[in-house]
């Protein structure tokens, strides 16, 4: 991932990872190894910091991964809604209270780009909550109809078989306007229930790199809704 930075009043830019080779986080600690390669040893100081706001971040990715596999099989809980945004909040907390206050140039320039790994994260869990309510209210109602169906005991008319049709097609259309990357991706985690996991194994990318296609699919298609 590429960051932009001010330093000495000009602009750069460097480039870090989000995880090792065993998808743990290192994006924090990448930043700061950057720049005491860059600037020299004084911003060693912050690279505690660093290990325990990557520590954070692989508690949020834990959250996320364990509200996906639940959310499989139970209903969407408003209480697990709260302590994903705490996990989160947690990260923003603890930058404030390091390096919040600090007003000296090195540490300026350390809390621009841990800011921006921030602004990233907040933009995973928001997108990651709306579509999962989203999907947990749909299941809800697709239960209730199953239930109605069942009770009935009639087949399906011609009517509704052409509204399901209908349903379909639109969904087909929307996916139609993402990349082939994320349109497969996105159908094999959504509708075919791969985890993200399974997904990065069997197309031999990371972790990373499926869930940031999956999120900006969602995205895309939420703004198509929306229009």
């Amino acid at each position: 991932m590429t960051l932009q930075y001010v330093y000495q009043e000009k602009k750069f830019s460097v480039t870090v990872r989000w995880t090792d080779e065993s998808q743990r986080s290192v994006i924090y600690q990448e930043i700061i190894c950057q720049l005491q390669q860059l600037y020299g040893v004084e911003y060693c100081s912050f690279l505690e910091i660093a290990r325990q706001l990557d520590q954070k971040v692989d508690n949020l990715y834990q959250q996320i991964h364990t509200y996906s596999n639940e959310h499989k099989a139970i209903s969407y809980n408003p209480a697990y809604r709260r302590v994903l945004l705490q996990s989160y909040a947690s990260i923003a907390d603890y930058i404030e209270e390091n390096i919040g206050a600090d007003t000296g140039e090195v540490s300026i320039v350390v809390k621009e780009l841990f800011l921006q790994i921030l602004d990233k994260l907040k933009e995973l869990v928001e997108v990651y909550l709306a579509d999962h309510t989203y999907q947990s209210k749909y299941r809800s109602r697709r239960r209730n109809y199953e239930q109605e169906v069942e009770a009935m005991e009639e087949i399906q008319s011609p009517l509704d078989f052409e509204s399901v049709i209908l349903q379909m097609t639109d969904i087909a259309r929307m996916l139609e306007q993402l990349t082939e990357s994320q349109r497969s991706r996105l159908v094999k985690h959504i509708f075919l229930g791969y985890t993200l996991q399974e997904i990065a194994n069997q197309e031999g990318v990371s972790n990373q790199s499926v869930s940031a296609s999956i999120t900006a699919a969602l995205k895309k298609l939420r703004s198509i809704l929306e229009k």
